[in-house]
């Protein structure tokens, strides 16, 4: 693997694991109690907006070094992944009631 791909490989792996967690246990808390913890939200807004940093860095340093050149295509599924777990915590609380909240 060159250089430049293990660089972006670990880039990617750092913003999955800041938001995975999150948005495991948000789905975990959804599909088990049917509802939203509002505390999940607002300890993964930091870590998701530094992940969104993160992100942007490494999408520009594979578009500087050569997309192929980093293998980005083999990277897809990390960003996929990313992806998926912010949607989780974007559209979960949108749609099911939070907990505390009446009935």
């Amino acid at each position: 693997m060159p250089r430049h791909s293990r660089i972006i490989s670990l880039m990617l792996q750092v913003a999955v694991w800041l938001v995975l967690p999150f948005a495991a246990l948000q789905l975990g808390l959804v599909l088990t109690r049917a509802v939203v913890a509002p505390f999940v939200s607002a300890v993964a807004v930091p870590t998701g907006v530094l992940s969104l940093v993160l992100i942007q860095i490494t999408l520009v340093y594979a578009a500087a070094k050569g997309w192929h050149a980093c293998g980005m295509p083999a990277h897809y599924r990390w960003l996929g992944l990313w992806l998926g777990c912010v949607l989780v915590l974007y559209a979960v609380p949108q749609f099911i009631p939070s907990a505390g909240s009446g009935p």
